[in-house]
């Protein structure tokens, strides 16, 4: 973490001893410090279950640790609010008084977040900016980097890479690769607006880090950031762990990228890393140095070696420190400046090497400042269980001592680097005001502004031509001057007059063509400035039509697949077009564009189950079901009817296959029983001829087949006859329907409607042992008075309906 100055509010010497908390057990967290304190949250502790939320869950992360190094003092502290739920490899960073914490994991399964979350160091109170949101077009996800940098008064965060879940919206100029068991890599830039609470994506330029994760990230200033180590991931390779340098240039809408990588000739460099500790060290020196500890490397061994790193003369330094310090990963590493020749490195938790016991002891050190070259070297390391001995009170007021023995070169040194601090914040300050009015300016104003200075030019090139011609006149009556003073010996004095006036008119053109010739070369950086974003812009627009372009021909392909389906639907009967049929109902219905829909007309003992996507978003399809209870149907031979005969018509064609649903009339008891078939007659010519179709499927106690189409026309469902005795024995039939047939002689044949259990209207033929029919006054082909004494020969009917029909044939 970023290195802060203590060395202005250092504490008088210790008086009797604190009582101190403990740090606990903890790893993959961040450390950040406040003024005169180190505060610690969250990370993979001993006691933390891996579960997305509980009360055990809360009562954990609803504390946090500070740390004061000018005291030794650990305390534990309770907090207000709702703490944030990613408490693993989650990014955090400081602003004034307030800690901001964005994303991590969860600690259970392939869980991240995208919320924001804030914490008041001064009333330890919870305050939750932005809650996580799957649809958000930031990508929920931990083990990146977050720095914050000020434009224009207001505070913006700046999210970088990491590992997470499957991205809502793959965002252009970024990368995303999917990593194996769900997790995706990336190289997403997130910026958010503190004050206005508004996320943007900024411009990348320069040579960009790869979706990478378990790197390090620190702000040298405002506007400046280094990034080192960490897991690369390139498109078709493996995973790299990587050693290079990344200097990044901030501003709200562009960051710029610089990659160091190791010199051949250099040996004196890290190897590569990831889950290592890192912070930054200012002091008034002009070398702000990278400090680095741990991790491990691509064999994953745990690394136990200190370096610091020139940013000023990009230049690698190993420190010797104890193995309690360095041989550590997932730790963090927080400085503090005690004044500008000491600073104090405090690294907290981690894992012990190539195990996962966390380690308990943080431990201090001390960087010493040894000439004005940048070198450091390690002065003394402490640890925490010693943190109150005399040794470490000695050496902390020794360092405290030092600005109050005179050192006024240190003081004077300090001065003058915040005085350059400040004059580099102005004048960054002027180059972001620059660039946010010209980020703010329409494509038409540019046009238009390019115009009117190419206008100004013409008239600045005008007045140009009008100066030099004033100055050749100028000229020439400067010659006829010294002519008339050649004339004129006694008009010393008038020439020197007139030569004052000419040196005067002379300087005043010089002047003026100084200006002129500054304001050409502003409008010249002006329309340079303008044409490269006319071409960025062209590009996009390129791009953009040539997604129209591939939407357009996908457009086509479906007008021509819908115009295909439509021509088989032509072929089709319609409803009005069937002959020769008797029709018991008729029921339309409408399917829409949503999830899966079922069309279940119980009555008549049919149900179409129609998927997601098998209708357009922007379609309606009416489907029409008539139920059909004769006709004239020739179904295959050794096969007889055994449900209602269906014609089933829609206004649109699907464009996924439906499941289609059919009641049958005959209790199935055994698997035996299932001899079925689908039935369906495509012919728009009667005698309607059925077809068996291939498929199906038909369960033991139950009443309905089913069967996925594509097409619709006349269903049915048809069964192979059996003589077997014990087959029909071990039926029961629920319902018949047997259909009239015209013999020669005087014959009748009486047809019967019967239904138990039944919504829609079944053909069977019932065996009758014995009947008797008596009629009387027949008058117009009608019966008006008929009896009916019926046996079942198999068994007996419960709570039957019948409805008599009769067809009398005249001898």
């Amino acid at each position: 973490m970023a290195s802060k100055s203590i060395f202005a509010t250092l504490p008088r010497p210790f008086k009797d001893k604190p009582s101190m908390d403990k740090p606990k057990r903890r790893a993959h967290h961040c450390a950040v410090s406040v003024g005169d304190s180190l505060y610690v949250w969250g990370g993979n502790q001993n006691r933390f279950a891996g579960v997305h939320d509980n009360e055990e869950k809360r009562k954990i992360t609803s504390t946090i640790q500070h740390f004061t190094p000018s005291t030794g003092q650990w305390i534990t502290r309770d907090t207000a609010g709702t703490p944030p739920l990613g408490v693993i490899e989650y990014c955090c960073t400081a602003i004034n008084d307030l800690l901001y914490y964005f994303g991590g994991a969860c600690g259970h399964g392939n869980c991240y977040h995208n919320s924001i979350t804030q914490l008041d160091t001064v009333s330890l109170q919870w305050r939750e900016l932005e809650p996580t949101d799957a649809t958000r077009p930031v990508m929920r996800r931990g083990y990146g980097g977050m720095i914050s940098f000020k434009h224009d008064g207001v505070h913006h965060l700046l999210m970088i890479g990491g590992r997470g879940s499957k991205p809502a919206v793959q965002l252009p100029h970024y990368k995303y690769i999917e990593l194996p068991h769900g997790n995706w890599h990336t190289n997403e830039h997130s910026i958010y607006n503190i004050s206005s609470k508004k996320w943007s994506t900024p411009l990348i330029n320069g040579q960009c880090i790869p979706p990478a994760e378990s790197f390090i990230i620190e702000k040298i200033n405002n506007t400046r950031a280094i990034l080192f180590g960490g897991v690369e991931t390139i498109d078709g390779d493996e995973d790299a762990i990587t050693n290079n340098i990344y200097i990044l240039e901030i501003s709200l809408g562009t960051v710029v990228w610089q990659c160091i990588k190791k010199p051949e000739a250099i040996d004196q460099w890290p190897v590569g890393r990831y889950n290592h500790g890192g912070a930054i060290v200012i002091t008034g020196s002009d070398f702000p140095i990278l400090v680095i500890s741990g991790g491990k490397d691509k064999d994953g061994h745990t690394l136990d070696d200190y370096w610091i790193f020139n940013i000023t003369q990009h230049s690698w330094i190993k420190l010797d420190v104890p193995k309690t310090f360095s041989l550590r990963y997932a730790h963090s590493l927080s400085s503090f400046v005690l004044s500008p020749h000491c600073a104090l490195i405090v690294t907290v938790g981690g894992r012990c090497h190539d195990s996962t016991a966390f380690i308990t002891k943080p431990n201090i050190a001390m960087l010493n400042f040894i000439d004005n070259k940048g070198e450091w070297t390690v002065g003394d390391t402490l640890d925490t269980n010693g943190m109150n001995n005399e040794e470490y009170k000695k050496k902390y007021q020794l360092q405290y001592q030092k600005p109050r023995k005179g050192d006024t070169a240190d003081i004077e040194q300090t001065v003058q680097a915040l005085m350059k601090s400040l004059e580099e914040k102005e004048r960054e300050a002027q180059v972001f005001h620059q660039q946010m009015e010209q980020k703010e300016k329409e494509e038409v104003e540019k046009d238009q502004e390019i115009r009117r200075y190419c206008h100004q030019l013409q008239e600045k090139d005008m007045e140009l031509q009008e100066k030099d011609r004033e100055l050749q006149e100028k000229d020439r009556e400067l010659q006829e001057k010294d002519r008339e003073l050649q004339e004129a010996p006694h008009s010393e004095r008038k020439k020197e007059e007139m030569e004052k006036k000419l040196e005067d008119k002379m300087l005043e053109t010089k002047k003026f063509l100084e200006h002129l010739q500054q304001k050409d070369e502003m409008i010249s950086k002006k329309i340079q400035n303008y044409n490269y974003e006319l071409q960025k812009m062209k590009k996009e627009l390129e791009d953009k039509e040539s997604e129209i372009q591939k939407l357009n021909q996908l457009l086509q392909n479906k007008d021509k697949e819908l115009t295909k389906r439509d021509q088989i639907l032509k072929k089709h009967l319609t409803q009005d077009e069937l002959k020769g049929v008797h029709v018991a109902a008729k029921n339309s219905f409408l399917i829409h564009s949503e999830s899966t829909q079922l069309v279940n007309w119980e009555e008549y003992g049919i149900r179409i189950t129609i998927p997601q996507g098998a209708v357009l978003p922007s379609d309606t399809v009416q489907v029409t079901i008539t139920a059909l209870i004769g006709g004239d149907f020739i179904f295959p031979e050794d096969t007889e009817l055994v449900s209602a005969v269906y014609a089933i018509n829609t206004s649109k064609p699907f464009l996924e296959p439906v499941k289609l649903e059919i009641q049958h009339c005959v209790s199935i008891k055994i698997p035996s029983h299932c001899n079925f078939s689908f039935a369906t007659a495509p012919s728009d010519k009667t005698p309607y001829q059925f077809k068996l179709v291939n498929g199906g499927n038909f369960v033991s106690n139950g009443c309905y087949g089913n069967i996925y189409v594509s097409e619709f026309c006349l269903w049915s469902l048809i069964e192979y006859v059996r003589t077997s005795i014990s087959f029909f024995t071990n039926k029961s039939y629920y319902g018949q329907v047997v259909r009239e047939v015209r013999r020669p002689g005087r014959e009748w044949l009486i047809k019967f409607l019967l239904s138990k259990d039944l919504n829609a209207l079944k053909k069977r033929k019932m065996i009758l042992l014995s009947f008797a029919l008596i009629s009387h006054v027949l008058r117009d082909g009608q019966l008006h008075l008929m009896t009916l004494q019926q046996k079942l020969v198999r068994e007996q009917l419960m709570t039957m309906a019948a409805c008599l029909l009769l067809t009398f044939h005249n001898a």
